[in-house]
């Protein structure tokens, strides 16, 4: 059940920071529609304008906004999304973390689930420069990518910043992604993010749709508990099917 895929990623309550690929406004949709409470949904990167096909505008402040000026546009709606003003490719730049904070606070929101990089579409990524763009206290950090890349040739089409997750990975751009390729990627971020002091972190290895997806997921979320830590949270997901979270390692 979806309401399970919350307690799983730690996201019943607080701001929760989603990074990765391969699905984070998907997961964050999932999340604010399933949780009881009242939600937000918002960005410290570049976000589309809308969340999805069908879904409402995000609301959009310049950066001099604060949280007084979000909550008189949030009308009375369970779930609120904002972001920041326009930017030149038609998406809207992220919000600050201390406006995504105060908004959080004053609006007594429940959770606050909040975008925290881009990844262009593709099925998996390396962080760059100052990505993620987490929130410092996060309740909880999501680290999503799909277990769809495996087997794809490791390229601009198929992984965010390819040449960076090649060195990480180490195979060479061109070579077809491995599962110990992708488990080495995950367990590099999740030292990063965990060297910034977020302790509390959920690996997501998402789109493992049918068995053979899932088992190959479960090959990778082994080795990343090898490369990182057997204490680590994994959840192995089909975020588009009507159950969500298909396993929980814990």
């Amino acid at each position: 059940m979806t309401s399970e895929l919350i307690d799983a990623l730690g996201a019943r309550n607080g701001i929760v920071c989603v990074a990765g690929a391969g699905g984070k406004k998907t997961t964050m949709l999932r999340l604010a529609r399933a949780h009881p409470g009242r939600v937000a949904l918002t960005a410290t990167s570049k976000i589309p304008r809308a969340f999805g096909k069908g879904d409402p505008d995000l609301l959009s402040f310049p950066e001099t906004a604060v949280a007084a000026d979000v909550l008189a546009h949030a009308g009375g709606g369970r779930i609120l999304a904002y972001a920041g003003e326009p930017s030149r490719s038609a998406r809207l730049r992220g919000a600050a973390s201390d406006l995504i904070r105060a908004v959080h606070e004053q609006g007594n929101f429940a959770a606050t689930y909040v975008k925290a990089d881009g990844a262009r579409m593709r099925l998996a990524k390396a962080h760059e420069g100052e990505e993620p763009r987490l929130i410092a206290g996060a309740a909880a950090v999501v680290l999503l990518a799909s277990i769809r890349v495996v087997g794809k040739p490791l390229d601009e089409h198929s992984v965010h910043h390819h040449e960076r997750f090649a060195e990480i990975a180490g195979i060479a751009v061109g070579e077809p992604v491995t599962e110990a390729a992708l488990a080495r990627v995950l367990a590099h971020q999740l030292a990063a993010i965990a060297a910034c002091g977020h302790d509390n972190i959920v690996a997501v290895i998402n789109m493992a749709d049918d068995e053979a997806l899932l088992a190959c997921a479960r090959a990778v979320a082994l080795e990343v508990r090898e490369r990182f830590g057997a204490r680590q949270r994994i959840a192995l997901t089909a975020m588009l099917a009507a159950d969500p979270l298909r396993e929980l390692l814990i």
